[in-house]
């Protein structure tokens, strides 16, 4: 079932989500129309079924949205007291700034310096990301995306299931010379998101995609390290480094994820090479942090030393 609901003729707002059954339309659908003015329109799909995916749900709600901006939700999503007009001029102030500017989300990884940005509440609490907000990204958390309406950006072709279509849809922005960006849009994703099997059957099928591409290149996701290219040894990795981003902080699924990519590594590249880059990585991560809290007190440490003088 398809449900559409048009409040009017001016719409600003497509307000789209895949949902898993009718119950989460209707509870969803209450929850945007408290939200989001009367320029606006829902497009909630029942997939109680299971005929639908993310791909497939996206590839639609792009060609029948009638929004300037095309809000694609999880039918877990809250706003809280969020209301839409912080919304539309958090997108405004980069869009004035950046032209380019056609996708949006509340949490990502910078293109600049692969940190995450974000700032959002998800079933852990309240989560800030130290990143800059004026970085561009090269991959956003799929529970909250804005897409521009009418500057050609889709997910590929040949792709499907329910991961990586938020990172999908960066690289193929940043392919048309197009920006992406994460906005400062706190609002309330129920579940942490689970890093399980299916999650690493995905990331192996969308390895293969970026295989595909020929551009020999890493890429960061809010949870994983995936490498498109040919290098064995690349690819061996991203496999570790998928660990260790896993590791600090510890993600609630670690131990599931961990014998996931374990698994992977040591069937792929054989125990003793897997073990030894994950060794390699998990140091390179600690001396990394180590030099981030040396140049930090090399800038600070006179404020610091004020600050004990005045207590």
């Amino acid at each position: 079932m398809i449900m559409i609901v048009t409040k009017s003729s001016n719409i600003k707002y497509s307000i789209c989500s895949l949902c898993r059954d009718a119950s989460s339309v209707s509870h969803l659908s209450c929850i945007v129309r408290d939200i989001f003015p009367g320029e606006s329109e829902l497009l909630m799909i029942d997939n109680s079924s299971g005929e639908w995916d993310c791909y497939s749900a996206i590839r639609y709600f792009v060609r029948v949205a009638q929004g300037d901006l095309i809000v694609i939700i999880h039918d877990d999503v809250e706003f809280g007291t969020l209301p839409a007009s912080l919304l539309l001029d958090q997108i405004q102030e980069i869009t004035i700034k950046d032209e380019t500017a056609v996708l949006f989300g509340i949490a990502g990884i910078s293109n600049k310096d692969q940190r995450g940005i974000g700032h959002f509440y998800d079933a852990c609490g309240e989560q800030l990301w130290g990143g800059r907000y004026e970085d561009h990204v090269s991959s956003l958390d799929e529970c909250f995306l804005v897409i521009k309406r009418g500057m050609g950006l889709i997910v590929s072709e040949g792709l499907n299931g329910y991961h990586f279509y938020g990172t999908d849809l960066c690289l193929n922005a940043m392919e048309a010379k197009l920006s992406c960006h994460v906005i400062d849009y706190p609002l309330i994703h129920k579940s942490a998101g689970s890093i399980n099997e299916n999650f690493f059957e995905a990331r192996d099928r969308f390895g293969v995609h970026l295989e595909n591409q020929g551009v020999d290149r890493f890429v960061r996701t809010t949870c994983t390290v995936l490498y498109g290219g040919k290098s064995r040894l690349k690819h061996c990795l991203a496999l570790a480094l998928s660990h260790i981003l896993l590791e600090t902080p510890r993600h609630r699924d670690y131990d599931l994820a961990s014998r996931c990519i374990i698994n992977r590594g040591i069937a792929r590249y054989g125990w003793f090479w897997f073990s030894l880059m994950i060794l390699i990585c998990r140091l390179h991560s600690r001396w990394h942090r180590l030099f981030n809290d040396m140049m930090w007190w090399t800038q600070n440490w006179r404020d610091q030393l004020n600050v004990k003088v005045i207590h």
